[in-house]
């Protein structure tokens, strides 16, 4: 926001970790008292809760939103071509997700330096030559999946595959973490722990891990609220470090976790922690085709 939005308009900026949100500098602001749930009333985080425990027929809703996000991402990518600009590309996924009923909640598409450069980028006008990541969260009657994805115009660079391996492992540990009866805090916990494992201690600190999915991309996040993950419990972790990223949205469950947005025909990767194994996506090389 400050290098391509803010700068040059004579504005001054605060700013504050993610893990307190906007809460605080509101009620600074407003000299107001700070209820610690972003300055929202108490009730409306009641609600959230209520919100992320999904019944039967909403489960099936999102398990139908999940596949036809997947199916948009996957169409979107293929009409691509090296050189489009990051508007053309969210453009594609746009028409992919319209297509299918779906409502673009949030797509976001950082290229080359600016994919490197920032962990949320809105897109620009910029062509994309190397490498991009792709996010989608996509509103289906009402509840949105969230999914991530990395492509690129010839072999990634290796630091970008490193730092996606990186990211692969702290969401596994994550997911190894969500089991019903456990709560966020203890998967935020398992995260920052990961982090360090793989060499990037503090990432955690950097950008929001995710939470919960339902109604809003998200209902609560891991590391600011401590909640109980229940069976069936729609999540939604994003681990990221700068340049790389994985998310994709899943139900919880005891005896393993089944991915609603899981896009067959995306090269994949097998990443195994602490005895269990999850298959998740690399990057797609769009000159491979």
């Amino acid at each position: 926001m400050l290098r391509e939005e803010i700068e040059g308009f004579g504005a001054d900026l605060e700013s504050a970790p993610w893990q307190s949100g906007p809460a605080a500098l509101a009620a600074k602001a407003c000299d107001v008292s700070d209820n610690g749930d972003f300055g929202l009333p108490a009730r409306y985080a009641e609600l959230s809760r209520l919100r992320a425990l999904l019944l039967p027929g909403e489960i099936e809703r999102l398990r139908l939103g999940g596949k036809l996000c997947a199916e948009a991402m996957l169409e979107g990518v293929s009409r691509l071509k090296k050189g489009a600009s990051e508007f053309g590309i969210a453009s594609e996924l746009s028409r992919s997700l319209w297509s299918r009923g779906v409502l673009p909640a949030v797509l976001l598409v950082g290229g080359d330096e600016r994919q490197i450069s920032f962990r949320h980028a809105i897109p620009t006008a910029l062509p994309v030559h190397r490498h991009a990541m792709l996010v989608i969260c996509g509103n289906y009657k009402g509840l949105i999946l969230s999914l991530t994805r990395l492509i690129s115009f010839g072999e990634a660079p290796e630091g970008l595959v490193k730092k996606q391996l990186a990211c692969l492992q702290v969401e596994a540990a994550m997911w190894k973490a969500s089991q019903p009866g456990a709560r966020s805090g203890e998967v935020f916990a398992a995260a920052k722990a990961e982090y360090a494992a793989q060499g990037f201690p503090g990432e955690e600190l950097k950008h929001h891990q995710g939470g919960a999915a339902g109604y809003e991309p998200r209902e609560w996040l891991g590391g600011v609220h401590d909640e109980l993950i229940v069976e069936n419990s729609p999540l939604a972790w994003n681990p990221s470090i700068m340049g790389a990223k994985s998310e994709d949205t899943i139900l919880c469950g005891a005896g393993g976790h089944e991915i609603l947005t899981t896009s067959p025909g995306w090269p994949s990767l097998k990443i195994t922690h602490a005895g269990a194994a999850f298959e998740r996506p690399g990057f797609l090389n769009l000159e491979a085709k």
